[in-house]
């Protein structure tokens, strides 16, 4: 879902637009219609890698996308593999990667979480007015603060693109 709260407590209507239906959307979709509230025991949920982090998914709703718009995005994200901002974030938390403005998964990060297979998107007109609404010249508009927990990405590398700093160990929290 892309989404920082588990998927059967998000309000259907709003966030169905951008995912297809299957076994576990159909199960959602029934809960929502009876006011029926099922609880997962141990369920992975996704947490904020920083401070002023958030779900990209989260973010576009925001926005006025249309649901169009909406599923073109989470298509994006998809096939990038990311799920928050600082996925797609410099080191330093102020910069989207040039990477990410181009359409390219990150050579250097790699997530460690099961991702489905998914083509590259033909259209990418959506997720660029979404990196133009959180960042000016690739700079972001609220930039991100420090590490609270290590994020789902190893990191090859470790570069500060304002300081010039390199390291070859990931992120830490603090």
């Amino acid at each position: 879902m892309g989404s920082i709260h588990p998927i059967l407590t998000l309000p259907f209507s709003r966030y169905i637009k951008w995912v297809d239906m299957n076994w576990i959307t159909s199960t959602w979709y029934l809960t929502s219609m009876l006011a029926v509230t099922i609880e997962v025991e141990s369920q992975w949920v996704p947490k904020l890698a920083r401070q002023g982090d958030a779900m990209i998914m989260d973010i576009v709703l925001q926005y006025n996308f249309s649901p169009a718009q909406q599923r073109q995005i989470n298509h994006c994200r998809l096939y990038l593999q990311i799920l928050l901002l600082s996925d797609i974030t410099s080191a330093n938390g102020g910069l989207l990667l040039p990477e990410i403005s181009l359409g390219q998964c990150l050579p250097a990060r790699h997530s460690n979480l099961q991702w489905p297979d998914f083509q590259r998107p033909p259209d990418w007109s959506a997720w660029h007015m979404l990196l133009q609404y959180i960042s000016h010249s690739n700079r972001l508009l609220h930039p991100l603060g420090d590490w609270l927990l290590t994020p789902h990405q190893k990191w090859e590398w470790f570069h500060d693109s304002e300081t010039n700093a390199g390291f070859f160990s990931p992120p830490m929290a603090q």
